[in-house]
């Protein structure tokens, strides 16, 4: 791509999404708090899917921002297969049944959001959660335990009224739902106020 090119798209990305100063903020710095004069957020509620390759979660997260210029803070998340999945489970050596497992996850952490332009961000959350499970049509009991909970992400604000912010979040998350694969992709999309 030539020079030229490049520095033509960098100009007109600062300039769409680059960071201005805040309102009322002084001419020699410049914030880089989300949309610069946006409303401080301190709450917000998000509906979330974490995902691979042949499986899903649906589920919703609420969030409280302790420090609102960073949107640092705690947050409790619930979300559910919304499915039966297929598992497999070795009886005996050479016995193996088939079950159809439904999963919840129930967890609690802290996260961060850190802005990289007006409207876009890094977001970083850690914490842990109660993983539950139900086999259909049988009394024998699936794996269930707790879980480390990690995320990583790029996160989108925008302002939809006077005193909220639309959100849009996409990463990975780190998840032992007790399957084949702890790795998961995470999307959520949900309004701060």
């Amino acid at each position: 791509m030539p020079k030229s090119t490049i520095g033509v798209s960098a100009l007109a990305f600062l300039l769409l999404c680059g960071p201005y100063p805040a309102e009322g903020g002084s001419e020699e710095g410049v914030s880089l708090r989300y949309g610069g004069g946006e409303p401080e957020v301190a709450h917000a509620f998000l509906a979330e899917s974490h995902f691979q390759n042949e499986d899903m979660a649906l589920g919703a997260t609420y969030r409280y921002a302790a420090i609102p210029d960073r949107f640092f803070g705690v947050f409790l998340h619930f979300s559910a297969r919304p499915y039966y999945d297929e598992r497999i489970e070795e009886i005996r050596p050479g016995f193996r049944i088939m079950y159809d497992e439904f999963r919840y996850l129930i967890a609690v952490g802290i996260d961060e959001d850190l802005p990289l332009t007006r409207h876009l961000g890094v977001f970083l959350g850690a914490g842990a959660g109660y993983t539950l499970a139900d086999y259909e049509a049988t009394s024998r009991a699936p794996e269930e335990g707790w879980t480390p909970l990690a995320q990583a992400g790029l996160s989108f604000r925008a302002r939809i009224d006077e005193e909220a912010l639309g959100v849009v979040r996409a990463g990975y998350r780190y998840i032992d739902l007790r399957g084949d694969d702890t790795n998961w992709w995470y999307i959520a999309l949900g309004v701060a106020f």
